[in-house]
């Protein structure tokens, strides 16, 4: 059983920022994990992304686009400079207590999924920096930037080099990149 808010960590003011745009890209409404409209970044689990200890619980639409269930979110509080941003996760996973009908504690596999979650958006906010500074398209799989002229030279790396299906592009405030093997945010 762990407590209900669970300290994380610190992180740059840039970095903190960052995450918001890009936990927006990867929002629930388009998909993704991600909810990041009011301030801080909600959460969300999938039927095939959950944590352990899940495997009862249904996850449904209801009012979503696509079938989520939210497990917590993390909270951002600026230093007294805004140079830095505390870091705390609000585990509050209300799938689990819908089906069991009362506030059962917080488990161990809620949290660590949690903190997963949040650090692999900090490492794609990272990563993002990385592109805005010019390095070129970041590819996962070689797991570095590649150095393109246009985005059909990076399609074509995907599909040559790693074997990888692209069945869609995305455009918009941030391009999607749909595979077989799942969504590629450029």
């Amino acid at each position: 059983m762990k407590d209900r808010t669970v300290e994380y960590g610190v992180v740059a003011k840039k970095i903190w920022e960052t995450m918001l745009r890009v936990g927006h890209s990867l929002d629930i409404d388009s998909g993704g994990f991600y909810d990041s409209r009011s301030g801080a970044i909600n959460v969300w689990a999938s039927p095939n992304d959950k944590p352990d200890g899940w495997e009862d619980v249904e996850i449904t639409c209801g009012a979503l686009n696509y079938p989520r269930s939210y497990v917590g979110g993390v909270l951002g509080e600026y230093d007294d400079n805004f140079q830095t941003v505390h870091l705390t996760l609000d585990v509050s996973p209300y799938g689990r207590w819908d089906k069991e009908r009362f506030r059962s504690p917080v488990t161990d596999a809620e949290v660590e999924w949690l903190r997963m979650k949040v650090s692999d958006l900090i490492g794609l906010s990272m990563k993002e920096m990385q592109l805005q500074q010019g390095d070129g398209i970041y590819c996962q799989y070689c797991d570095r930037p590649i150095k393109v002229s246009l985005l059909n030279d990076f399609l074509h790396h995907l599909t040559e080099i790693h074997g990888v299906q692209v069945n869609a592009v995305v455009l918009g405030e941030s391009t999607i990149v749909e595979t077989n093997a799942g969504m590629i945010r450029i």
